[in-house]
């Protein structure tokens, strides 16, 4: 109680559970989970210069009893991706790939001006509820120079 929304980071070269055992983060991937208020957890990135910027996301629900929520692209107020994860998708290592839809993956193109944002954000899902939601990102943006 009291750190919902979070977004988690795992910058070593190994894949790291939690200390209760409840997820496991892969290398390099981020860690996030909305709270039972309705709050989402939002990882942004805001253009640097005005320029077309290709973008990849990789979201996976990582907890290891099957995560159930929302997960949203969005440049400004538009959405670029929406989808649902149910299940787990993380580290084969942890627990067993599992679930109707583990994983949801999105890649497009946006035109952004100068200060304009991409946000990557996961929510509580169908069930309403942000208990064992703990998804995963891998997100990629790279400016296409004009």
């Amino acid at each position: 109680p009291g750190y919902y929304p979070y977004v988690a980071f795992n910058p070593t070269t190994q894949s790291r559970t939690t200390s209760a055992k409840g997820w496991a983060l892969r290398s390099g991937e981020v860690a996030m989970e909305g709270s039972a208020a309705g709050e989402y957890a939002v990882v942004r990135f805001v253009a640097p210069v005005e320029s077309d910027y290709v973008i990849s996301a990789r979201f996976a629900g990582i907890h290891f009893n099957l995560s159930t929520t929302d997960v949203h692209v969005l440049a400004g107020e538009k959405h670029l991706f929406d989808a649902d994860i149910q299940g787990y998708g993380g580290d084969a290592a942890f627990h067993m790939v599992e679930g109707t839809n583990p994983v949801a993956s999105w890649s497009g193109v946006a035109h952004l001006r100068a200060g304009e944002a991409i946000a990557f954000a996961v929510g509580t899902g169908s069930n309403h509820t942000n208990y064992n939601d703990t998804t995963s990102l891998v997100a990629e943006v790279t400016r296409q120079p004009f």
